[in-house]
């Protein structure tokens, strides 16, 4: 019951004096966000250029130094987006899924992304998007028919 007592009474915000400070840190809840979310943005770029100087520092197609994007060699292996774990991620994952990347400019990473995801006519699920050559309709058609179906059943079992 002391410890309560002395936290009612005692403990303020170290940074901006509000009556209520966190446990253990010192701090209101703005505050203790506020200096989180700025020390999660420093350790973002901090580990961002530490990867940039990694992986060589360049385009690994065209040697240019600006616009700089990691992107995954293969991106069969990606585990994690690594954008989304470079403030995150404990240092051994991180290290680990760098391993996997390369460097690309802006232009070589979107020219590589749009080539892995693109699909060729007449092939994969629907054949290429917003497409209606004689290839990939009957695709589409087929996909469509077999989605209809899916859901007429679950409306049947679900009442709905």
């Amino acid at each position: 019951m002391l410890g309560c007592f002395s936290m009612v009474l005692g403990k303020h915000c170290s940074k901006c004096q509000a009556a209520e400070a966190l446990p253990y840190t010192h701090m209101c809840r703005p505050c203790y966000n506020a200096r989180m979310n700025n020390y999660m943005t420093e350790r973002y770029y901090r580990r961002r250029a530490a990867a940039i100087k990694e992986l060589g520092g360049h385009c690994a197609k065209c040697r240019s130094r600006a616009g700089l994007e990691i992107d995954h060699i293969d991106r069969t292996l990606k585990q994690y987006s690594i954008s989304k774990i470079l403030a995150s991620a404990p240092e051994a994952r991180y290290q680990q899924e760098l391993k996997k990347c390369q460097l690309l400019c802006r232009r070589h990473h979107k020219a590589k992304s749009s080539k892995e995801q693109s699909v060729s006519h007449g092939t994969g699920l629907t054949g290429r998007k917003n497409c209606r050559c004689e290839l990939c309709r009957p695709l589409k058609n087929a996909y469509i028919r077999e989605w209809k179906k899916k859901k007429r059943l679950q409306q049947l079992t679900t009442g709905a």
